[in-house]
């Protein structure tokens, strides 16, 4: 039974790292392991989005069409110019950049990979000034840069890898398994997600600050949320970093954040 498991987790990492590869995050320069192309994230999140668009309703609000078009102007103006300058243009070449903004009072955004965006109409009562607005749409962008629907795909199947050959090396044992896999969503899929909004955070206010919106804004944005609505449960069950602790860690960031939004000021 060790044997099979010893010998059967050697081969299912072996497998598993074959079809992965290594990619530096823009920006923060991480490392990271990721089993998904580029293209194919396109690809899917295309699909994706088409089929979530066609379930929702517009929102008739001009004004919010218009902040966000201007916001996401500068924001996409700034990412491309960042990739131009560090020599990476064909970074975002492929990306289709489009956004819709739709009904919901969920104050919330998402960015697929490709640069297709989905905003809630609930976003504009919590982002009261168009900083606000870059502060969170610079977070979508940044998960969408650093593609990190991918390496969660990739963490999944690691854990579902895993959890396969724990149960084959106990001898099927059933109730073993879903412990592993209960353990496992706690210990590595739960934190590396929190770990990825951080860094989407740390991102977000790098491309908002180039883009010319003061990295203050992100912390306003987060005491706005705050103040609108207080969270409970416990954090290591958690997909976010809790709200105070977001808002810490983005008032420790923005003095290092500060020289690129002043150099940009003086463009």
């Amino acid at each position: 039974m060790m044997y099979l498991a010893k010998n059967g987790l050697a081969l299912a990492v072996a497998l598993l790292m074959g079809a992965c590869q290594t990619r530096v995050t823009p920006i923060t320069g991480r490392i990271q392991v990721n089993s998904v192309s580029g293209q194919s994230q396109n690809i899917q999140a295309a699909l994706v989005y088409s089929q979530t668009l066609a379930r929702e309703i517009l929102s008739p609000d001009e004004s919010q069409w218009i902040r966000t078009e201007e916001v996401l102007k500068n924001l996409v103006d700034a990412v491309n110019r960042y990739f131009t300058e560090i020599g990476e243009y064909e970074k975002t070449k492929s990306y289709n950049w489009e956004f819709n903004v739709v009904l919901n009072p969920e104050p919330n955004a998402m960015c697929f990979p490709g640069g297709k965006i989905l905003v809630h109409s609930g976003l504009f009562d919590v982002a009261t000034t168009d900083g606000q607005l870059a502060a969170v749409l610079g977070h979508e962008i940044a998960h969408a840069l650093a593609e990190h629907i991918g390496e969660r795909i990739t963490d999944a199947q690691t854990a579902q890898v895993l959890t396969g050959v724990f149960a084959a090396g106990a001898m099927n044992d059933q109730q073993g398994a879903q412990l592993y896999a209960h353990l496992a969503t706690i210990g590595m899929l739960l934190p590396h997600s929190r770990f990825q909004e951080s860094e989407a955070d740390h991102i977000g206010m790098i491309i908002a600050a180039m883009a010319g919106y003061h990295p203050t804004h992100a912390c306003d944005f987060w005491e706005n949320m705050t103040a609108k609505n207080m969270e409970s449960g416990l954090l290591f069950m958690r997909t976010h970093p809790s709200r105070e602790q977001r808002l810490k860690q983005l008032q420790a960031l923005e003095p290092t954040v500060m020289p690129i939004y002043n150099l940009r000021l003086k463009e």
